[in-house]
């Protein structure tokens, strides 16, 4: 949704998520209707769907750390949050490490342009359309 409120405001923000949350909350209502627990032959399907969306979010996650966390001081904060939630399992962790990282990148990257964040950001609004037309297919077939 951020990509889409830098490309197009608070249209583009909205069509973003029409885009990407919605058929994916939709995808998973069906399912959950279609194959509800218990049922024979749904181990499968459902076995599959979490194999595909540990694979999804492992790329997501490799993606974001490269063009989030370019240098080595934001891969730190990267690091020590992961670790401080994997040993620490608990939503006051979590809201801890956004703001206690929120600080520190005050502190240690107040010397950074703003620009250079947006100019890598624009990056990568390079990619073709007919690449979106064909994941978007891919997506529905």
């Amino acid at each position: 949704m951020a990509i889409g409120y830098l490309r197009g405001g608070i249209a583009g923000s909205i069509l973003a998520w029409l885009g990407f949350t919605l058929p994916s909350a939709l995808f998973l209502a069906i399912f959950s209707i279609l194959f509800k627990g218990g049922q024979e032959g749904t181990e499968g399907w459902l076995s599959g769907l979490k194999t595909v969306a540990a694979a999804v979010v492992a790329l997501a996650v490799y993606e974001m750390w490269t063009k989030l966390a370019p240098d080595k001081i934001r891969t730190a904060f990267v690091i020590v949050s992961a670790v401080a939630s994997l040993l620490f399992p608990s939503i006051q962790t979590q809201i801890l490490a956004i703001i206690l990282s929120g600080a520190a990148g005050f502190l240690f990257l107040k010397d950074r342009k703003i620009e250079e964040s947006v100019n890598r950001s624009q990056g990568m609004s390079k990619q073709s359309s007919k690449r979106g037309l064909f994941y978007i297919s891919a997506f529905f077939i």
